[in-house]
């Protein structure tokens, strides 16, 4: 997925900078590795949990410091499985400026019905994140995350290490996250503690998720994203329709890559959960 994701981002915008965090045996695995500005290891502690258990939010939530670690003083981060679509020069500078950034699919106070406030019931992340009774609270997804340096994401980040010191109580999520705590919800509680509403509001959508609810045309997404995404678990009733699994492969191949895609939704760290 990283190497799709990289030559996809090469073609449309060659002159961006692409930085891989990746482990040491998969980094063997790299067949281009000329794609990366950087390639950068990290130990497995980094991502795997006390019982040797992949888990994504350990890394996911030092996406700011590892980034700081490279010198980079603002970045867009993105899940590897997606391509992009068209250029996203225009979406940097569109985001230059910014403190941080994510998709915000909703927000709301501690009583309002908020949507992709999925992972825990706002009774339980206001009570764990020690939320003020006024604070705004975000559903978020992070498949995209962009983070400037500076006294604000400093914070965040000393927030995201405590809580994932403290942990998340297991009875405390609604969802199974392949057996793991979901960073969405770190990073929300944390946002919402810091009176952060991280939403980009100029600009098309940044990627596209294409669920039942969200249906739209080839033409529609080419010309209305900049990144397609094949989110979610990869095998039996998946988030992500069949035919954007399709249009994936079709991309690829205009890519001259091949996509090894049923390897790839065997792979998904949310089939772990089902």
């Amino acid at each position: 997925m990283a190497h799709n994701l990289a030559l996809s981002l090469h073609k449309h915008s060659p002159n961006v900078p692409i930085h891989i965090f990746i482990s040491e045996d998969i980094s063997l695995n790299l067949t281009r590795p000329e794609l990366f500005a950087s390639i950068n290891i990290l130990p497995t502690k980094a991502y795997l949990n006390n019982g040797g258990r992949i888990d994504p939010a350990k890394v996911k939530t030092q996406i700011y410091t590892l980034g700081r670690s490279i010198g980079l003083d603002k970045f867009l981060y993105l899940d590897v499985d997606g391509l992009a679509l068209c250029d996203i020069e225009p979406l940097l500078q569109d985001l230059n400026g910014t403190t941080v950034a994510t998709e915000v699919m909703g927000s709301g106070g501690r009583f309002d019905e908020i949507a992709y406030n999925l992972w825990a019931k706002s009774e339980r992340t206001w009570s764990h994140f020690g939320l003020s009774e006024t604070a705004t609270l975000c559903g978020i997804q992070s498949s995209w995350m962009y983070f400037e340096a500076g006294r604000v994401c400093d914070k965040m980040q000393e927030y995201l290490d405590y809580y994932m010191e403290v942990g998340i109580p297991r009875d405390m999520l609604q969802f199974d996250w392949g057996g793991t705590v979901p960073d969405e919800l770190l990073y929300q509680g944390v946002f919402a503690k810091m009176g952060i509403v991280p939403k980009r509001t100029t600009g098309k959508p940044v990627i596209y998720f294409g669920n039942r609810d969200n249906v739209k045309t080839e033409s529609e997404v080419k010309t209305g994203y900049y990144v397609l995404s094949i989110y979610g678990q990869g095998t039996g009733k998946t988030l992500t329709l069949q035919r954007y699994f399709a249009m994936y492969e079709r991309e690829l191949k205009q890519l001259n890559a091949p996509s090894q895609l049923a390897r790839i939704r065997q792979d998904k760290h949310l089939n772990r959960g089902n």
